[in-house]
Formats: structure tokens, C-alpha cells, sequence
């Protein structure tokens, strides 16, 4: 049987599945449905061939109904179509390498997080401005397992940006890697991994991820979730939209 490695691309060239037994995803393809007419989960993991799945607004699921008025409909769309989706994703019974060059932002964290190891470029930065938009960050709120609990803090307290080095610094990135060679050296130690046993590796990684959950990782990931759509709540109340617009407009809102 043949095995199956998964490497999540958060870079700007095109890599190519160069070997029979990777399957390469572009993470933009997957990320960017959420909100367009296709949109599309894990589906794609297991049947590579499988299309899009095409969003009725008014489907009942059973997280929700998206279509629901007031704070419900919002909740129920972003906790399947961000929440869960990057629950499912770091919960895949294959290891997850993801290669990061370039910028990644806010959402694209979440992409990155989820990957059970992730490779970056000497020219890789990462910014989480959510809370400047006034919410308490991204919906999968990883944040304190992969930067500990200071640095997150100043992730979001300053939306600065986060150089590949500092990442790694953190414990959120494993390799840095000169742009030019962040092709080569993620497929190459796909294909390492790629020859250990495959039940083996799933146990190793059930086993990491099963300790983060006995620390009470799920627990934290779903009262951040809960905490960020309480301030969607308040921004929606305070002007009459889900963030908050910034200064200006929120001095027009409340004149």
C-alpha cells in the first residue's frame, strides 16, 4: 500500500508532487473559499479528486445553521469553516509538513499551525492584527502552545511582526532554510518521514497531540473561540458590524 505524506504549502512557488508518495496541497486553494461561493474543508485529504463543495447558505449542519440571524449563523459558519476545518486538518492520521516563505497573516497562521512540522524561509514573517480589528485573535487561538504564553501576548498586543527567526526562537518554527532551497529541503525530509512506518507515525503523532490535549488544549482553543465571537457580539452592538472599523468610523458610529 502506498503511503501518503501531506506537505501544506504556504509559499509562493509552485512545488511540484515530485514524489509518488506526497501529496502536495497549495494552502491558498483550500483557505480562500471561505468566503466565496465554493468552499471546501478536508474533503480534499481524503479524495484527492473530489470537487469543491458548494455552500447553500441556508444548510442546517450540525454545528448551526449558517444562515441564522443575530451572533448564531455567524458562530455556526466560522466554527465549521475555520474551527473545525483546522481541528480536522491537525487531527490527520498523516504527518502534516507545512514550507512558509514570504508573509503570512492572521488566518494563514492557522494554516500553518495545524502542521505537525513547519519549514520556513530566511525571508518568512508572520503577523496576527486581529486584535487591532477587535477581536482577541484568530479563530483557531493556538497562539500559547506555539509561542508560549509572553510571546503570544505580544503577538497580539502589537501586531508586530514576527521574523522566521524569533519563530524559531519560540518553538513555532523547526528549520530556517535560505528562500532558494525551501523546496528541496521540505520535500526532501517529506521523503524521509515518508519511509517510517505509516501506523507508527500516526501513533507518534496521536501521542504528542493527545498530550497537548491532556493539558487542556481543546478546552483553551474552545473558550478563545467562544471569547472571540462575544466580541463579535460587542463590535456588532457598539457599530453595528462584526469588527471594530478603527477610530475614525468608530467615532461616526457613536456620534
Amino acid at each position: 500500500m502506498k503511503r501518503l505524506l501531506l506537505v501544506l504549502l504556504m509559499a509562493a512557488p509552485a512545488f511540484g508532487a515530485e514524489l509518488s508518495d506526497l501529496y502536495v496541497i497549495p494552502a491558498a486553494a483550500h483557505a480562500t473559499g471561505a468566503t466565496g461561493e465554493l468552499w471546501q474543508s478536508d474533503v480534499s485529504f481524503f479524495n484527492p479528486d473530489a470537487t469543491p463543495l458548494v455552500l447553500d447558505l441556508q444548510l442546517v449542519t450540525a454545528n448551526g445553521g449558517f444562515s441564522r440571524e443575530g451572533q448564531e449563523g455567524h458562530f455556526a459558519w466560522e466554527d465549521e469553516v475555520y474551527f473545525q476545518m483546522c481541528w480536522r486538518w491537525r487531527n490527520l492520521p498523516k504527518p502534516l509538513i507545512a514550507a512558509a516563505q514570504g508573509k503570512t497573516i492572521a488566518g494563514g497562521l492557522m494554516l500553518l499551525w495545524v502542521a505537525d512540522i513547519i519549514i520556513a524561509s530566511d525571508d518568512a514573517q508572520f503577523i496576527e492584527p486581529t486584535v487591532g480589528m477587535g477581536v482577541n485573535g484568530v479563530e483557531y487561538f493556538a497562539h500559547p502552545w506555539e509561542l508560549g504564553p509572553r510571546k503570544a501576548k505580544e503577538l497580539l498586543f502589537t501586531s508586530d511582526w514576527l521574523t522566521a527567526e524569533d519563530a524559531k526562537a519560540a518553538g513555532m518554527v523547526n528549520h530556517i532554510v535560505p528562500k532558494d532551497e525551501l523546496h528541496e529541503y521540505t520535500m526532501a525530509m517529506a521523503a524521509r518521514i515518508a519511509g517510517k512506518p505509516s501506523f507508527a507515525l500516526r501513533m507518534a503523532k496521536e501521542s504528542v497531540n493527545e498530550a497537548l490535549e491532556a493539558q487542556g488544549q481543546w478546552s483553551a482553543l474552545r473558550a478563545a473561540f467562544s471569547r472571540q465571537h462575544l466580541a463579535h457580539a460587542h463590535n456588532r452592538i457598539r457599530f453595528g458590524m462584526p469588527v471594530d472599523p478603527g477610530p475614525a468610523k468608530a467615532e461616526r458610529a457613536s456620534g
